[in-house]
């Protein structure tokens, strides 16, 4: 909660005045939300500020499951009467020995709260995590792909029928909200260890250590830990890929940011879509239906694996990787 206040008080201002930032998020956990004046962060003159609350409810006894999610619901509770632009409330979905009804009453009960945003991810067991283990000592598997997705359709029709608007692949928002995203962004910065930020043509991560971070802050140094510079290519392909994401490519807008039509090869790619029963033309945009969007779940699963878990492992393991091949 400190390093949370000092983002608010020193931060945050500092940001305000020297850069033209137009939306602040913030990403905290359930147990970081006091309950004496959540909305501090309101009185810095940025807007919109949207708040996440990341939660995972855990899957072990009833009482236990009872008491997170009294807890989490107290938390999300407090920030979304904070009066802050957004609140999103994160969700997981498709860990061990979860129903497909259960998944559903979680998207009610953030829905009765009046989250703003709802995001909802599928439980992704890294390697490097204690959950990987815990499921390999009790014996534990993951939902087979048929129950998940049949959770992920529930969610769907849970959320838009409770008036939320599919934003992308896992999330939705009420009408008018301001959505909180992240790495979706064309640029963005990131503060504190393990953040990333996207400038231009660079993108960067800072160290993951949380000791050598606050060290090197200290010192008037960078935390910069990894960076890449990106083509014109990676930037066309990172665009594309975040707005497959978003479920919608509007052609328009990659014309107006790289100055060209897309390649021949995506357009043909993205011409299929149609025909294949993925995709439906709204003007400029290509925007994924149902089919589309679960197919694109699957992709952002198997980027999670060959990318994240790599590049985070990596960055958990040494403070300052000298080199990283992805």
């Amino acid at each position: 909660m400190y390093i949370f206040r000092a983002l608010v008080t020193l931060i945050l201002p500092f940001l305000a005045q020297n850069l033209q930032i137009k939306i602040v998020s913030i990403s905290i956990a359930k147990s970081a939300v006091y309950p004496r004046k959540p909305c501090t962060v309101m009185g810095i003159f940025l807007d919109p500020i949207i708040i996440k609350v990341v939660d995972a409810i855990s899957k072990q006894t009833a009482v236990v499951k009872k008491i997170k999610t009294l807890m989490a619901m107290k938390a999300c509770e407090r920030l979304i009467h904070a009066g802050f632009d957004t609140v999103d409330i994160d969700l997981i979905f498709a860990i061990p020995s979860q129903e497909v009804k259960e998944a559903e009453n979680d998207i009610y009960l953030a829905g009765k709260l009046g989250a703003d945003q709802i995001s909802t991810y599928p439980l992704i067991p890294f390697s490097y995590t204690p959950i990987k283990a815990y499921l390999q000592e009790t014996g534990l598997t993951l939902p087979s792909w048929r129950l998940e997705r049949q959770m992920l359709k529930t969610i769907v029709k849970k959320a838009q029928n409770a008036g939320y608007k599919r934003t992308s692949i896992w999330s939705f928002n009420q009408p008018e909200s301001v959505r909180y995203t992240t790495v979706t962004r064309d640029s963005f910065i990131g503060i504190g260890a393990g953040a990333s930020s996207r400038i231009g043509d660079y993108f960067w991560l800072n160290t993951f250590s949380v000791v050598d971070y606050i060290r090197t802050i200290a010192d008037g140094q960078s935390p910069l830990a990894l960076a890449t510079r990106l083509n014109a290519g990676d930037k066309m392909a990172y665009w594309l890929f975040w707005q497959c994401y978003n479920t919608a490519i509007n052609t328009d807008t990659f014309q107006s940011m790289f100055g060209k039509d897309l390649p021949h090869r995506i357009k043909a790619f993205l011409s299929l879509l149609g025909p294949l029963g993925l995709a439906d033309r709204e003007g400029t945009a290509i925007r994924l239906n149902d089919a589309g969007a679960y197919l694109f779940h699957l992709v952002e699963k198997g980027y999670t694996h060959a990318y994240l878990e790599t590049l985070w492992k990596a960055c958990l393991q040494e403070a300052w990787p000298r080199r990283l091949v992805l």
